[in-house]
């Protein structure tokens, strides 16, 4: 799982102040147009500047009497929220009408941002073209016995219940903000199900750090210099789950 970042790296982020200090000046609103020399910036198609300008307003008005991840949940129900997706290795082959951020400020490649309700492929932006990251359960001989798809750039699988995993992720603002506006994190995890949905969920502090555990990748993940395994307990059950995934990129 790819680790994430806005512009920020050496040169690249004196140039990027720069950029927005001309951009803002007459503008209150994010710019998530923001070319650089060389593999950094973003680039915005479609309408996701007025998806990401609404995002940012709402976050803004959070109600601090109430849960965070409560409020973003119910903002995926009726317009869903920003997810990073894995693009294909030529991006020409995305649609130019399609609402996204391709941002290339992250060590890993390219992500691409899209406001979405699911992770079910067929309900995905981007005509099939864009893909999440694998999360398998495996049992002792190796075999596989459950299939996730997360994100990319997340913070890894936090715990697991059931059919489903609690994967830890972020809402922020986005893009390059108007000068003087403050840039908004919080903390959540996404609790994903085996057929691509997914809730905005409080984290839980209660849980334990897995264990790395000793298992043979499946075919899938060999050509991986991230992935490997961890030993989990189910939150309800008790049970030993073993799941492989791809630690974060950086």
């Amino acid at each position: 799982m790819r680790a994430t970042g806005w512009i920020g790296w050496g040169a690249a982020s004196v140039l990027a102040a720069a950029l927005s200090a001309s951009a803002t000046e007459t503008s209150s609103e994010a710019s998530c147009n923001q070319p650089l020399p060389g593999p950094f910036g973003s680039l915005a198609f479609g309408d996701i500047e007025t998806k990401v300008n609404d995002w940012n307003r709402f976050l803004r008005h959070l109600n601090p009497k109430s849960s965070p991840a409560r409020q973003i949940e119910t903002y995926r129900k009726k317009h869903g929220v920003p997810i990073r997706l894995v693009p294909p290795e030529d991006l020409t082959r995305l649609p130019p009408d399609l609402s996204r951020i391709e941002d290339f400020d992250v060590p890993c490649g390219t992500d691409i941002i899209v406001f979405s309700r699911s992770l079910d492929a067929s309900n995905l932006p981007g005509s099939g073209l864009l893909r999440g990251e694998r999360v398998l359960e495996i049992d002792s001989d190796g075999h596989i016995v459950l299939r996730w798809i997360v994100p990319t750039s997340q913070g890894g699988v936090a715990a697991v219940r059931g059919s489903s995993i609690m994967v830890r992720s972020w809402a922020g603002s986005l893009c390059r903000l108007a000068t003087g506006e403050q840039r908004l994190h919080h903390d959540v995890w996404l609790a994903i199900k085996t057929d691509g949905s997914f809730k905005v969920v409080d984290p839980d502090p209660s849980t334990t750090e897995p264990e790395r555990a000793e298992c043979r990748l499946p075919e899938s993940f060999a050509k991986s210099a991230y992935a490997g395994c961890w030993r989990f307990k189910d939150l309800d059950s008790g049970a030993v789950r073993i799941m492989v995934f791809d630690a974060p990129c950086t």
